[in-house]
């Protein structure tokens, strides 16, 4: 199936932290392309460092449940612990898209409810695949403007 994944990090070495889950990730998704890495102010708790956010496009066999259960533990794995809403963290995946499936579900929800409002979302996911269709909208990523709410700089 094909997926969108985010990534975010805001703590410790943040270029070391994508890496390594790009690793991780390898081991469940065939990795078609990733996109260029923007740096983003938090968006609900600003008195935290800045973000590296980037989006991931490729392929798994994996269900939607079992694909949140391994990025949990890849989280868990490079360090993450559970703390408050939107505090600063050492890695956050999150599954964007998964194909044209809808899940409405407490504990996860596809596609993901802020893809097309936070524009740290947004902007990569149309980086890494801008003919993939929202599942609920039924248009390619493309056909969505960012709201730019927070602004990104992408780092070359």
């Amino acid at each position: 199936m094909s997926v969108i994944i985010s990534l975010g990090t805001n703590l410790g070495e943040r270029r070391r932290n994508i890496t390594t889950s790009i690793e991780l990730l390898e081991s469940i998704i065939n990795i078609k392309k990733i996109s260029s890495i923007y740096m983003s102010k938090p968006a609900f708790n600003s008195f935290q460092p800045t973000f590296f956010n980037l989006a991931i496009h490729g392929d798994t066999e994996l269900s939607p449940y079992q694909l949140l259960r391994e990025i949990k533990r890849f989280e868990f794995l490079m360090g993450r612990r559970e703390t408050h809403r939107f505090a600063p963290r050492i890695i956050d995946m999150d599954i964007l898209i998964y194909g044209e499936t809808v899940i409405n579900l407490p504990y996860l929800k596809i596609p993901h409810p802020g893809l097309l409002k936070r524009d740290f979302f947004l902007i990569p996911a149309i980086e890494v695949c801008p003919l993939c269709i929202h599942p609920v909208n039924k248009k390619p990523l493309k056909n969505f403007s960012p709201e730019i709410k927070t602004i990104l700089k992408k780092l070359k």
